[in-house]
Parts: C-alpha cells; structure tokens; sequence
C-alpha cells in the first residue's frame, strides 16, 4: 500500500513562481513573438499495482528490487505456443480509475496489436486497445491562478479514453559504450494508458494536471506512479498556431519521467517551434527525445501515422465483457470518492487512500 503523502502538492504560492520565472530553452536565446496560442496534449502511461502481469502469471516488482532480466515468464519472451490471459486484478483497476474520473466504463472491449520493431519488443507487437478501449470519456479538473493572482479559476481536461496495454522491455544505453543491453524484467507489465485531450495551453497547466492525476492514482489504489522508477511517463504533443487558425503539426516528446522535466521539454518545444516559424522554416510531425543534461529536444524519428502500426484485432484474447453487477458494487464501493479527492486537492491535505 502507499501511504498518503502529505506534502505530494505545492503550495499555490510555487505555482504563482513558476509563472514568474519561467525560462526560454531556445537555444538561439530569441525572444519568441507572443502571438501565438499553445496547444498541449498528453499520453500518460501508468504502471498497475498489481501482483502480476497482464497476460502471464509472471511477478511483478519494483525497478528497485528487480534485477535485470528476471521475473520473465515465457509469454512475455513471445516464446511460440504461449497465450495470454487476462489479469482480473488489472481490469479491476482500470474500471476504478474511470470511474474516479467520470468516464464511461465500457461493457464491452476488444484488445489490438500494435506492430512495430524495437528490441525490447521481442513480439514485434504490442498488445493494447486502440478502438474499443474499458474507458472512454471522462475529465480531471485543475485549479490554476487567475491573472491577477488573487484567486484560482478551475479548469476541465477532457479525456479521450483510459485503455489497457502490456509494457515493453527496457533498453539500456548507458552500459556499455556503442552497445546497447536489453532488461526484460518489467516486459508485459500491465499498463494504463490515459490520454487527454488536447485542451491544456502551458507548461504549468500540464504540470498541474499530472500531479492532480498522480495524486488521484496514488489515492485510490490505481498505482503506485512513482515516476523516478519509472512507473508514471509521460509523452507530450505540442503545437503551435495564430488565434483563429487550426492547430498547427505537432511533436511528440516521450519517455518523460519527472514533471520537471516535462515543464522544461514544453517550454523548449514552443520555443522551437515559433522561432523555426517566423525564421521561414517548416515544421514536420516526428517524435523528439529531451536531453535532461542541457533541457533541450531533439529528433528521433519522424512520426508514424496509424497505418504504420498496422493495428489489428489480437486473435488470442476473445472481447472483455464486464459484467454490470462487478461494475455497479465497484461504483457503490468508490462512491464519493472524487468529491473527496477535490476537496483534499482544494484544502491542500492529504486523504485517506482508498482501495479499488
């Protein structure tokens, strides 16, 4: 179990700084124009608490207490033969989460591969839910400052959909020079995926949306979101446009495991992007990796659409139909929960955590 933690948010006053003293990251040291509006959406991948992976009875442990390359069972290797079956534990999970967020939780949905070749993917898919996800819908509503600082405005960030997936394995680069070392020890971890809209427009917002949602995971028992290990990333879509004018191409910057970081990586693309705008450049849809040594972005790749994934049913795993009655003695068991998590939030307190 996780404790409650009593000073996990800021005071409003370290919000009003941030405000005050955020800093440029372009790396001409341009002053940017101001007229252009910010647009910012999230993909937030959170480790389940769980005893178990999501298709196998393989065990799970902290990136602290497991060691490489251990913990593996055969499906998650994609050993020829093996097939997966369902973590209940996990389903429980996520059936919570959404509706400690006021999402529809779906009777009915269906898991898909996601192909694509990485080397900590040893089946060359990942197995997630792309069109039928458990969650759809929901919202998480943030408190920021209003312009004179002298009282808060609440603000709702819609949720596209909270989906089920397995984890990968992890690359390790730092080992060996010129090599790279492969851990599979957290391989078929069972994941949530939650995605917003793209309804955020600054770096605090964001990062005031992710401790709200940290906060709310952590108190309900969803997990654990510990993000120095790992078990909270984030991947940020950020575009730029005039007011008036449709979104502009957006970047994708992923892997990020701190909100510091994530603050950082937003201000250094906005940045980017305006100064490669009104210097006559283009901008192109790709994916971007921020170096947390000098705080800058840089390019990975350029971004796949969906038909490079080549999504398709997973023919292994029948659709998960949910049964009302589970659904409805869950919601009874969770009810009030999120009057209780607005109200800790507004007061600045910790509160009591409870199970899924």
């Amino acid at each position: 179990r996780v404790p409650p933690r009593q000073s996990f948010l800021p005071q409003r006053s370290t919000c009003w700084h941030r405000s005050q003293t955020r800093r440029s990251f372009s790396s001409a040291n341009d002053q940017p124009s101001s007229q252009w509006e910010t647009v910012i959406g999230v993909e937030v991948h959170v480790q389940i608490a769980s005893d178990s992976k999501l298709f196998s009875g393989g065990k799970m442990r902290s990136s602290i207490e497991m060691d490489p390359n251990n913990n593996i069972s055969l499906f998650d290797i994609s050993t020829p033969g093996t097939l997966p079956v369902i973590n209940k534990k996990a389903v429980e999970v996520a059936i919570c989460a959404g509706l400690a967020v006021g999402g529809s939780v779906e009777s009915w949905s269906t898991f898909d591969r996601k192909h694509y070749f990485y080397a900590d993917l040893p089946a060359g898919y990942q197995i997630t839910q792309k069109d039928n996800p458990i969650v759809k819908g929901g919202s998480i509503s943030i408190s920021l400052p209003t312009p004179d600082k002298k009282s808060f405005r609440e603000k709702s960030v819609r949720l596209v959909q909270i989906q089920l997936e397995q984890d990968s394995g992890k690359s390790l680069h730092e080992h060996l020079p010129g090599k790279s070392l492969i851990d599979f020890a957290r391989a078929g971890s069972p994941l949530l995926e939650i995605v917003s809209q793209p309804d955020l427009r600054s770096a605090d917002e964001t990062a005031e949306f992710l401790r709200k949602l940290q906060h709310l995971l952590q108190h309900i028992g969803v997990s654990r979101a510990r993000m120095e290990e790992g078990e909270m990333r984030c991947d940020i879509n950020v575009s730029i446009n005039r007011p008036g004018e449709p979104m502009g191409i957006r970047s994708e910057t992923k892997n990020l495991n701190s909100i510091r970081f994530v603050q950082k990586a937003i201000e250094y693309e906005v940045n980017r992007q305006i100064n490669l705008l009104e210097n006559g450049g283009k901008l192109e849809r790709e994916t971007r990796y921020f170096n947390v040594k000098d705080g800058t972005t840089s390019r990975t790749r350029s971004k796949e659409d969906e038909v490079d994934y080549r999504f398709l049913p997973d023919p292994d795993l029948p659709p998960l139909q949910l049964e009302s009655g589970w659904v409805e003695d869950l919601a009874k068991k969770n009810s009030g929960t999120a009057g209780c998590l607005e109200k800790a939030h507004r007061s600045n307190i910790s509160f009591i955590r409870i199970r899924c």
